[in-house]
């Protein structure tokens, strides 16, 4: 790999049924899987998207780094669960503050504020999931 590039991997068997995505540069997920098919939907993403977890959106907003009042458009390639379908997934953040990002994820279709704490991962995903130790 060359200064500067990235590799990242992810992978998730269950049974019968396998997920994998990796991505080896700057320009998105180089090869999308699903039951050993290419996704070519997910070609050109960036950013992977656990759907189990809201801990893959700190990646994204760590990524886009926008300040108050600033908005993103950030596609990823969305790992369903418990479909484990790999897909795109268009999705906008805008900061409203220092810990506050309106989300929204019109395929799903979702839309709410965010809550992060002061490293970036989401504290508080309305109606999905929230911290409960600080």
């Amino acid at each position: 790999m060359r200064a500067g590039s990235h590799e990242a991997r992810a992978c998730v068997d269950r049974g019968a049924r396998s997920v994998s995505t990796s991505a080896s540069s700057p320009r998105g997920v180089g090869a999308g899987t699903s039951m050993g098919a290419e996704q070519p939907a997910v070609s050109g993403c960036i950013d992977v998207d656990l759907g189990f977890t809201p801990a893959t959106n700190l990646l994204q907003l760590r990524r886009v780094a926008l300040d108050i009042g600033r908005t993103a458009d950030v596609p990823v390639a969305w790992l369903a669960f418990p479909e484990l379908t790999l897909e795109r997934l268009e999705q906008r953040y805008r900061r409203l503050d220092q810990d506050t990002y309106d989300y929204q994820a019109p395929g799903v279709p979702y839309e709410a504020h965010l809550k992060v704490n002061e490293l970036g991962f989401v504290t508080l995903y309305p109606g999905l999931w929230e911290v409960e130790a600080r």
